[in-house]
């Protein structure tokens, strides 16, 4: 049912909103610099959570569950929107974020309007038994291991302290091997199948 979707859309842009949040918490042992471990731990997830290739995968994601193109354009922006909105508003009220958050970070919300449509049509056209549909299914891979790279991920300088230098370069190997494995899925797969799912009752 078509309520059944957008309620999937709705727990995966809380999830994502959630996650990206709690993994940003410090404690003032970590600012203290005497748990370094568990600081690299923290940092490898909150960098993993907000990078790019996880926010795109959820436009792309609620594309995919809803499935209908014009409902995956709109489910591409609003569960953007949405997560953003929880990830701002839990943390303002956790005390983390002030008042200025949602007006500092406007520009995601703009993003998220201009990138969202098309990436939630990706996420719909992934279900496709046609070469455009394995084409959409390799656009998140592709951006998972492009991402490591463009944003400098394992060329940290010296001088930066070693649990953020850590962490950065095990963000890139995640995200840069989940990104080479899913090509390799995706290029391998026959598109014929791509529907072998969606055709269960």
């Amino acid at each position: 049912m078509v309520w059944r979707s957008w309620a999937w859309v709705v727990l995966a842009a809380v999830l994502l909103a959630a996650v990206s949040l709690v993994s940003n918490m410090t404690t003032p042992a970590q600012l203290a610099g005497d748990v370094d471990g568990v600081l690299a731990v923290r940092l490898t997830l909150s960098k993993l959570a907000n990078s790019g290739t996880a926010w795109a995968g959820l436009l792309v994601l609620a594309g995919r569950i809803v499935r209908d193109p014009r409902q995956a354009a709109a489910a591409g922006i609003l569960s953007g929107w949405l997560s953003l909105a929880i990830h701002y508003g839990l943390g303002q009220l956790a005390g983390i974020f002030t008042p200025h958050i949602w007006a500092e970070n406007l520009n995601w919300f703009l993003i998220t309007g201009a990138v969202g449509a098309p990436l939630g049509l990706v996420g719909a056209a992934t279900g496709r038994a046609d070469g455009l549909g394995q084409l959409s299914r390799l656009v998140i891979p592709l951006g998972a291991v492009v991402e490591p790279f463009y944003r400098g991920m394992f060329a940290q300088p010296d001088v930066a302290p070693w649990p953020g230098v850590l962490s950065s370069m095990a963000c890139g190997s995640v995200l840069a091997g989940l990104g080479a494995a899913g090509l390799v899925v995706a290029l391998r797969r026959p598109a014929g199948r791509a529907r072998s799912l969606d055709s269960a009752p």
